[in-house]
């Protein structure tokens, strides 16, 4: 990959659990005078040991309390489901109200999980009546983003 803003390896694609961390990020590049996109990635935490296995290979860290939430409802998937979804739909929406360019769902070959979130979101309706998103690779931006 070529450099880009100074920096040898320039992420376009972000995992994110928490929204400050991609806000640090996303303010620290920002100082250095870098104004290329960064896409959060976001995948719910419905099951702990797959989460944290995931987040290895993506270099991030997944909290503790959202780890031991599908822990906890071992006994109950519906319930570690229901959490997983409800984490990461408040963390897009938080994202999205940022001004996040858009959102990248990392679906661990759960799809309909990532619509779940995403058909939770208050994303604009557009003009000509669609969807109010454009979907790219599983990237969905709002509407009048560019991608």
């Amino acid at each position: 990959m070529p450099q880009r803003c100074g920096l040898r390896h320039h992420p376009d694609v972000l995992l994110v659990f928490r929204a400050d961390d991609y806000f640090r990020l996303r303010d620290r590049l920002a100082s250095a005078g870098c104004h290329v996109p960064v896409t959060p990635a976001i995948t719910p935490a419905t099951h702990s040991d797959r989460i944290r296995r995931f987040a290895r290979f993506g270099n991030a860290t997944v909290p503790d309390d959202l780890a031991r939430r599908p822990e906890a409802a071992r006994n109950d998937p519906g319930q570690a489901h229901r959490a997983g979804v409800a984490h990461a739909t408040a963390l897009a929406r938080r994202l999205l109200e940022a001004e996040a360019p858009g959102l990248h769902y990392l679906t661990l070959n759960r799809p309909t999980t990532a619509l779940e979130i995403h058909r939770s979101l208050p994303l604009p309706a557009r003009a000509d009546g669609a969807s109010g998103t454009k979907a790219s690779r599983g990237t969905a931006r709002p509407s009048g983003t560019q991608a």
